[in-house]
């Protein structure tokens, strides 16, 4: 049902459209942290992984105050809660500190009610597109980029959806072109959306990556000699598991 709500409408009608009217102009105010960590890093932040809700044929992992409605959701997915924000950022600075982990952004942003906001933090990259004239190279933005839709609610709360997009150049899988090396991007998206009472907090995880990590070593001095210096260094490869988390 439609209703057209006019001056000559009831008390009552008028009374509730200038309480829709006053939640759209009230304005939400948003921090966010976005944080790659190490797998075997982040299992001792102490976040609280609870439920599942059932999306298509997967199970996802889910806070319970989220609505059945995710669209887009990875299978590793997973929101969670957490008690105390000021502990958890402590030791999300103390692995950034010891390179278990890399902050990717930390914006705040003020958002009207129902108004979509969004940040991008990195850059542009060079790509080769094949034509019938030959290549040519464009370009292609990477980096963090978190898209923002808050409606305030009743009882205090804020409902928002949210779209995550991280990408990373990949220079494995990149190309060759005229002699310059033109990487490859590698990019993870998620979106959801879920329920917060004012000034909660919540985890939003999934966004997984597995790369091999080279470390160089060797015998001081003979190993920086040209050529020869091989003979005295070696290379290892060690496999990596990382996860973005959203707070």
């Amino acid at each position: 049902m439609v209703k057209t709500i006019t001056d000559e409408s009831s008390s009552e009608d008028l009374s509730a459209l200038n309480e829709i009217n006053k939640r759209k102009n009230k304005l939400v105010h948003i921090a966010i942290e976005a944080v790659e960590i190490k797998n075997e890093s982040a299992r001792t932040l102490g976040i609280k992984w609870v439920d599942t809700v059932q999306v298509g044929e997967v199970a996802h992992t889910v806070d319970g105050r989220v609505p059945a409605t995710m669209t887009d959701v990875p299978a590793l997915f997973r929101v969670g809660e957490f008690a105390r924000w000021t502990s958890l950022s402590a030791d999300i600075k103390l692995m950034v500190s010891k390179g278990a982990a890399r902050l990717l952004a930390k914006p705040k942003i003020i958002a009207k009610s129902e108004t979509n906001a969004f940040f991008t933090v990195g850059g542009e990259v060079p790509y080769a597109v094949v034509t019938r004239d030959g290549v040519n190279i464009e370009w292609k933005e990477y980096g963090t980029r978190v898209n923002l839709l808050p409606t305030v609610l009743d009882n205090n709360q804020v409902g928002l959806s949210i779209f995550t997009d991280v990408s990373d150049l990949d220079y494995a899988h990149g190309v060759v072109i005229s002699g310059f090396s033109l990487p490859a991007v590698i990019t993870r998206k998620a979106s959801s959306s879920v329920i917060l009472r004012d000034g909660e907090t919540l985890a939003l995880a999934g966004l997984e990556r597995n790369f091999k990590e080279e470390t160089t070593s060797g015998v001081p001095l003979l190993s920086d000699i040209p050529i020869l210096g091989q003979l005295f260094s070696h290379k290892t490869f060690t496999d990596i598991k990382t996860t973005v988390v959203i707070f």
